[in-house]
């Protein structure tokens, strides 16, 4: 009996201290477990905190009221492989639809600065464009109202500049006969002419505002050969009022007589000469007018001028050529090397130069890589066309500018050292110049061909102040 009862306690005993063991097991193996899941929740907390430190570096601020100035894809792209690393199915989800939403704000800051340079829409913007721009601006303010903001500027001058490339297209549009412009309609007179040239001079667009000023070139050429028709039935009139009467048919007796005795006097006259008028009556009262027989007038309003090539016929001034163009961004006035003003007065012109020649009757001189006008005060032969290898910063090198000096023409400027130098009728390339007078390509095409020696050019402020000079 005592070996049995030995026996129970030594195996209630094993029994006591098996369990003692495997409860202290299973607690040290829970102890492991709370270890590790509050490493995992660490980690997973430190996974969120680092993808929202990546969003929030997308953003110029933290309250997301625009984009970061350096963003770029590759930018969201690795915000996007933080938010991956993230647990939580919910916020992972919301954290990428933010992403998607950030790109999508991206990619229309790029479509902005695509369509807008410096406050000037972009070349050849088409209709579809500007509607995809409009219609994605709508889902950026659904987006982002604060980020709206900061678009709506940009998204308005788009707008604006587009609509009035658009209307200034319709405009010169109408002045033809057939939607390829190939035809400028009889009808069109100087006032829609006049009202064309306008709405494209209000165009930001260089090359959207030269096309159009091409085209109305060609409607200025139609006015001008209109003009000049008119101008010669009017003297014919004058010259011959028996064909007037014909005209007119039949008349009573007391008039007849009286034409009959006009037309007798004229018949027996000296050959008649006509009376300038307008524009051409004030040139001929100039003191210019009384040393050429070709005369350029500039008459100018702020940077903006009304250009007109005049030439004495038979006795007679006569407009010719009638176009508008620029001076200096700071107008017409005295002059200096320090200021960006043409001349005023009257001053003759000079050689003729280009990188190529139109068939020009005034002598010529082709520009090379090595052609210069000196404007460097202090260079002994300052304001001068010289051919060298280099020069100073302040000479301008001619070449670098090809659009504008196309063809050009010298204006016989010399106020002495530093009173300016470098003053030029050339191509207008849609901006007011550095001091110059330009003109649009095809028509500085026509002056090169018909300005001959002996030329001059008066650069004023109004037109009654031609005569001054």
């Amino acid at each position: 009996m005592r070996n049995d009862k030995k026996i129970v306690i030594t195996f209630i005993i094993i029994i006591l201290l098996a369990g003692a063991g495997g409860y202290g097991f299973m607690s040290h193996a829970n102890a492991v477990n709370a270890n590790e899941q509050k490493l995992i929740e660490e980690m997973n907390t430190q996974r969120i905190q680092a993808a929202k430190e990546e969003i929030i570096k997308l953003y110029a601020n933290p309250k997301k009221e625009a984009l970061a100035a350096d963003l770029s894809k590759q930018k969201i792209d690795n915000a996007l492989e933080k938010v991956k690393l993230v647990k939580d199915i919910k916020l992972k989800s919301s954290m990428e639809n933010e992403l998607s939403k950030i790109l999508f704000l991206f990619n229309f800051q790029k479509e902005i600065r695509e369509l807008l340079e410096k406050g000037v829409i972009a070349n050849d913007v088409k209709l579809t464009q500007i509607t995809t721009m409009n219609n994605n601006f709508d889902q950026v303010k659904v987006i982002n109202s604060r980020i709206a903001d900061t678009y709506k500027s940009n998204v308005q001058i788009i707008n604006s500049q587009f609509n009035a490339i658009q209307a200034a297209n319709k405009k010169v549009q109408s002045l033809f006969s057939d939607y390829k412009t190939l035809t400028v309609k009889g009808s069109v007179s100087k006032v829609q002419y006049s009202d064309a040239m306008k709405m494209v001079d209000s165009i930001k667009n260089t090359k959207a505002k030269n096309d159009l000023k091409n085209l109305l070139e060609k409607v200025n050429t139609v006015l001008v050969s209109k003009e000049r028709k008119d101008a010669v039935k009017d003297n014919i009139s004058k010259q011959n009022p028996s064909i007037k009467e014909k005209q007119q048919g039949p008349s009573n007796s007391s008039t007849k007589g009286k034409q009959q005795k006009t037309a007798s006097i004229s018949s027996t006259s000296s050959k008649v000469i006509k009376k300038e008028t307008g524009l051409a009556a004030i040139v001929a009262r100039s003191q210019t007018a009384k040393k050429t027989n070709q005369i350029v007038t500039v008459v100018a309003s702020g940077t903006n001028a009304q250009v007109t090539l005049l030439e004495k016929r038979n006795g007679t001034w006569e407009k010719v050529i009638t176009t508008s163009g620029h001076v200096g961004s700071q107008g017409v006035g005295t002059a200096s090397e320090s200021l960006s003003r043409t001349p005023k007065g009257s001053y003759s012109l000079g050689f003729a130069f280009g990188t190529s020649n139109p068939g020009t009757q005034l002598p010529f001189r082709k520009i090379t890589p090595k052609s210069y006008w000196i404007s460097n005060v202090k260079d002994p032969h300052y304001n001068s066309w010289q051919e060298r290898t280099s020069s100073s910063k302040y000479d301008e090198h001619l070449a670098d500018y090809p659009i504008q000096y196309h063809y050009a023409i010298v204006i016989n400027y010399h106020n002495g050292v530093g009173g300016g130098s470098g003053f030029f009728l050339h191509c207008d390339n849609g901006r007011p110049t550095a001091g110059c007078v330009s003109v649009p390509t095809s028509v500085m095409a026509q002056f090169m061909k018909r300005i001959h020696s002996g030329a001059y050019i008066i650069n004023v402020t109004s037109e009654s102040s031609l005569a001054n000079y």
